[in-house]
């Protein structure tokens, strides 16, 4: 799995007032749990965007907290701005040796279903599953290839494929993807655009007549 070494440091800040100035700094204020205590923290503005534009993927974290022990961690949570977008605040889960946790790891889908190239379509419901595990179990991504799907064909999470140690905590009867046939919707759009081009050409066609008749008249 990709790993991402990203340094802190530790702050006692609380407060509106107080963030505001550490913001002004260009850093953002950030708290990290799940270890034997929470601790507060403070990232670069720079090193938070990456994590916000890297937030679809799934990686660790190598997180140095100056004057303190480096620690494993994931993002947990990333707080934006409402209107400007901007992250505001970091969650970092601090992931402990043999402790269990719950992480969404995203759904990679391979190949083009043989439904679809028959002119079917693919659907799509989810893009990330839901797992329980331990740190050194995480899967970077779960994969299932759908080559074989015809049209009609679904794929329901207890057909994913994960490693011993790996839970997903989905229902087991949840449609992740299905194949299916144009709807009747597109089909009776398809036909009508047919239709109203066939009757634009009857149309230029005769106008086109009428055009030669006149002209033969003169």
């Amino acid at each position: 799995m990709k790993i991402l070494e990203l340094n802190s440091v530790k702050r006692e800040e609380k407060g509106k007032n107080r963030v505001k100035k550490l913001r002004d700094k260009n850093l953002i204020p950030a708290v990290i749990y799940g270890g034997e205590k929470e601790r507060l923290l403070a990232v670069k503005l720079s090193d938070a965007d990456r994590l916000y534009n890297m937030r679809h993927e799934n990686f660790l974290i190598k997180l140095k907290i100056e004057g303190d022990a480096e620690v494993d961690a994931i993002i947990k949570n990333i707080q934006l701005h409402p209107v400007t977008n901007k992250v505001l605040h970091l969650d970092f889960l601090e992931l402990v040796k043999g402790k269990t946790l719950t992480l969404t790891v995203p759904l990679e889908i391979v190949g083009t279903p043989a439904g679809v190239k028959l002119g079917g379509i693919l659907e799509r419901f989810l893009w990330d599953i839901e797992i329980e595990t331990i740190p050194s179990k995480i899967p970077e991504k779960i994969e299932v290839d759908v080559s074989e799907f015809q049209i009609g064909d679904s794929l329901h999470v207890r057909d994913l494929k994960v490693e011993e140690g790996v839970k997903i905590t989905l229902p087991e009867d949840e449609v992740v993807l299905t194949v299916v046939a144009p709807s009747k919707a597109e089909e009776v759009t398809e036909e009508a655009a047919e239709g109203e081009e066939t009757a634009e050409a009857a149309a230029e066609k005769k106008e086109s007549a009428e055009s030669g008749g006149a002209d033969e008249k003169k």
